[in-house]
């Protein structure tokens, strides 16, 4: 909890007005811009209780082939910072589900988290062409997951959904191409990702909270 107090606080003290009137003061010409981003992530599997009944449970899990991760975003820049609202999503296909060690391959149907985030991001010259940036988000995030079964059994893995507060936080590298344009890789740790769940059926399941981390790479017009 402390740690996310603190993430708090940054976020917050990078979005008050006093703040920004700051770094307005210190940039000659705070400049707007909009970016995309695309990449891969390392979500593989994600666990799982699963309850049969209201004292019949079992572990289990989903194994997933991790398919693709982007986001679109929009900002505001000014001498060494930037402030901005993101859309992201990360896709990912179901391949497997097993349940007290039973298991059983499945044809691949996509799930999914969306989420927008407000991100702080500090910036670090290189040199004439290069910089690096670090910065945090915080924001709200959904997560659902497909219905899934044993073909001579239970559909043990019900369509699940599930929102909630995230944070991420980011590292990366811009390439200045010409003065309105800039390419960039990053990496992004998304944390406290929700699991979906459905806690008044049977069955029901509740998925485990996942940190997800993602490479991207991508475009920010000025």
């Amino acid at each position: 909890m402390n740690k996310k107090l603190a993430l708090l606080s940054v976020i917050l003290l990078g979005f008050s007005p006093a703040f920004l009137n700051a770094q307005s003061q210190n940039s000659d010409e705070p400049e707007n811009y909009f970016a995309g981003h695309l990449g891969i992530h390392n979500l593989d599997d994600w666990d799982a209780r699963v309850s049969l009944s209201d004292t019949v449970g079992f572990n289990g899990y989903l194994q997933i082939d991790s398919s693709w991760q982007g986001g679109i975003l929009l900002g505001r820049e000014y001498d060494n910072y930037r402030y901005e609202i993101e859309l992201q999503e990360l896709n990912f296909n179901v391949t497997s589900v097993s349940v007290n060690g039973v298991s059983e391959s499945k044809s691949r149907r996509d799930g999914h988290l969306r989420a927008v985030t407000f991100n702080a991001n500090r910036m670090f010259e290189i040199d004439n062409n290069f910089e690096a940036f670090a910065g945090l988000g915080i924001g709200w995030g959904e997560t659902e997951l497909p219905s899934k079964g044993f073909e001579n059994g239970c559909t043990c893995f019900p369509e699940a959904d599930e929102s909630g507060l995230l944070w991420q936080a980011r590292l990366g590298l811009d390439y200045e191409y010409n003065e309105h344009t800039e390419f960039f890789i990053q990496y992004t740790r998304i944390l406290n990702m929700r699991g979906p769940s459905v806690k008044y059926t049977q069955p029901g399941i509740i998925y485990s909270e996942e940190d997800v981390s993602t490479i991207s790479i991508g475009v920010r017009i000025r």
